[in-house]
């Protein structure tokens, strides 16, 4: 069941990022093998955030200010 939904190698972008939403999709995504970009107003939070991702769940993450 769990690689009926992997997004290994998908790049998958989320706006709104550092809100709380924003957030537990970035981890859902990463945690399925996907590659968070991280968009946002918060350039420090969606850099950050991309940082943590990148080292927990072992993707490439991007944050970008926008």
């Amino acid at each position: 069941m769990d690689n009926l939904f992997r997004l290994d190698n998908k790049v998958v972008v989320i706006t709104g990022a550092a809100g709380l939403l924003g957030i537990k999709h970035a981890e859902a995504i990463a945690s399925s093998g996907g590659i968070p970009i991280l968009l946002d107003i918060k350039e420090e939070r969606v850099d950050q955030l991309a940082n943590e991702l990148s080292k927990r769940f072992s993707v490439s993450a991007l944050g970008l200010c926008v």
